[in-house]
């Protein structure tokens, strides 16, 4: 029946081409679009266990972002409930990795307590990303908490020593998914002894029998205060207990088969953990983590980029030191690896990094854009051919290349001042309009672009030496609030001539460190006080 399968090949074909082809729409792009898919997202919200639908289910960072940027705007307490409900319920889970640190990629419950035991490295960047904005915005230790174990995980166990970021660890360890991260009462009590181990069991709901196949995940199911009660301890007291045991079972359990590592380099997955270190180590004023986004950015421009082609994945050679690169990189390499260094540059003012953005930016572009449709293809120019040009335009567990093209577009816009990247951007918005409005849930990348697109950014520059404590306190005052849209710069003195339009004719003001607020590149008066800073930043 070779005619049937020639005409079915057809069918399936044409509608691949018809997928990857741009739906330009002529509607406008406005507050209305992300109200509507605002409206969406919250109609599929678990009030009871936080987070969206059912099980299994997933994270959805870029959900959640979109959710806290609403807040941001409206300043709607619900909202900010919907944010915080899913951000405990999650860090309290199983899901969570209450000895080690770290998320699993999803939980098969709607509690989160069983999770699929595999632990991505994008996962574990957007959601660090998202705790930290988290914290900027409430002050809550548990959010911070999160981030710094976290980071402390990826650092220890999924870092290469030349400064790349591993991908995945397995699911299973002796062919038995979980094993290595499940405990029974009378592992805990060998470990800790009877009388720790009891408060220890009560914390994190072991109970004989399990919660999983017979033995028990940690999770922490209850509230101190009802925990302490029925210990007939005060609620420090648990804690102490808790704390310091942690070690000791994460020591135990270090003498198990581990799982699996992946330990490939990926671009666009490394490039969402650099952000994260480098946002984390701003908001929480923690500069070691700014050193290791740095340390990142150097390994992966020198390492995989050559000055044309990025390449997408890196691996070591029998050499762990020495390792080779391949697979040209697709847009989201170019998008999200652009975008980080921004992030980077914001985080160090060093001027190399938002030159190395423009630069892969403009490749991107060349390699990417196809004129006659005002759209980014995920594929370059120079891939082999195929019988339809890919463009995956959905969001997913990770932003697509895209929505992270647009975003980039956007900031890059801002600090130049060269508005034909905010056009671009544009462009590819309206490309996916129609999906955004009909499927706002699948579209989390593109709302924080458009939110950005629709906003007049906040341009914040600080000029000052980065060692003067002045310098420091204004830094705090911007990097310790969520500003969803907001791009920062700055330089330790007046710089002539300007390498962006954002610096030209910033001075000290009476010779001390000074803070600009503008948009639109019109200031507000100058500032050398935090307070003042403070009070135009909230404005």
């Amino acid at each position: 029946k070779k005619g049937d399968v020639l005409q079915a090949t057809s069918e399936i074909t044409g509608r691949l081409a018809q997928m990857s082809s741009p739906q330009s729409s002529s509607e406008p792009l406005d507050d209305d679009l992300i109200v509507t898919a605002f409206n969406t997202i919250a109609r599929g919200f678990d009030w009871e266990n936080g987070g969206f639908g059912q099980q299994p289910k997933f994270p959805q960072p870029l959900v959640l972002d979109v959710v806290l940027r609403r807040w941001a705007h409206t300043g709607t307490s619900s909202v900010l409930e919907m944010v915080e409900l899913s951000l405990e319920k999650m860090a309290r889970g199983g899901m969570y990795d209450q000895i080690g640190g770290g998320f699993a990629r999803y939980s098969t419950d709607d509690k989160w307590l069983v999770p699929h035991f595999e632990k991505m490295l994008y996962d574990n960047a957007l959601l660090v990303s998202l705790y930290s904005h988290a914290f900027q915005v409430t002050g809550k230790p548990l959010y911070k908490h999160v981030v710094e174990e976290t980071l402390e995980f990826v650092e220890r166990e999924m870092s290469h020593a030349s400064g790349g970021f591993y991908s995945a660890y397995d699911a299973d360890s002796e062919g038995v998914e979980g094993k290595f991260y499940v405990w029974t009462p009378e592992q805990i009590n060998n470990v800790l002894g009877e009388s720790d181990g009891r408060v220890v069991r009560a914390y994190y709901g072991v109970e004989e029998g399990g919660n999983f196949e017979g033995d028990s995940i940690l999770w922490v199911p209850r509230d101190i205060d009802e925990v302490a009660g029925e210990l007939e301890m005060s609620e420090e007291e648990v804690l102490a207990v808790v704390e310091r045991s942690r070690p000791k079972l994460y020591d135990e359990r270090a003498t198990r088969v581990p799982p699996g590592l992946d330990d490939k380099i990926l671009v666009s997955w490394n490039a969402m953990m650099l952000t994260a270190f480098a946002e984390a180590g701003a908001a929480l004023d923690r500069p070691e983590w700014i050193e290791r986004a740095r340390n990142n950015a150097a390994f992966l421009l020198d390492n995989l980029f050559d000055g044309t082609r990025l390449l997408r994945t890196w691996k070591a050679g029998s050499d762990s030191m020495k390792g080779s690169a391949k697979i040209p990189g697709y847009l989201e390499d170019y998008a999200s690896l652009g975008s980080a260094l921004i992030t980077l540059y914001e985080s160090t003012f060093e001027q190399r990094w938002l030159d190395e953005s423009r630069q892969l930016t403009d490749r991107m572009i060349d390699l990417f854009w196809d004129e006659s449709s005002d759209v980014f293809y995920d594929t370059g120019t120079d891939a082999s051919d195929l019988f339809t040009r890919p463009r995956d335009v959905f969001d997913n567990a990770i932003p697509c290349g895209g929505s992270s093209a647009a975003n980039l577009l956007l900031r890059l816009a801002t600090h130049t001042g060269d508005m034909s990247y905010r056009a671009a951007a544009e462009n590819t918005l309206r490309s996916v309009r129609e999906y955004i409005e009909k499927m706002g849930s699948g579209f989390g990348g593109w709302l924080s672009a458009l939110d950005y697109y629709l906003s007049s950014p906040k341009e914040i520059v600080v000029i000052g030496d980065s060692q003067d404590v002045a310098t420091k306190a204004l830094l705090r005052e911007v990097h310790n609030r969520y500003i969803p849209n907001r791009v920062v710069t700055g330089a330790d003195a007046p710089v002539t001539p300007a390498p962006t339009p954002l610096l030209e004719a910033r001075v000290l003001v009476n010779n001390a460190p000074t803070a600009y607020v503008c948009e639109n590149y019109a200031c507000k008066l100058p500032v050398t006080d935090p307070s003042a800073l403070a009070s135009q930043l909230n404005a």
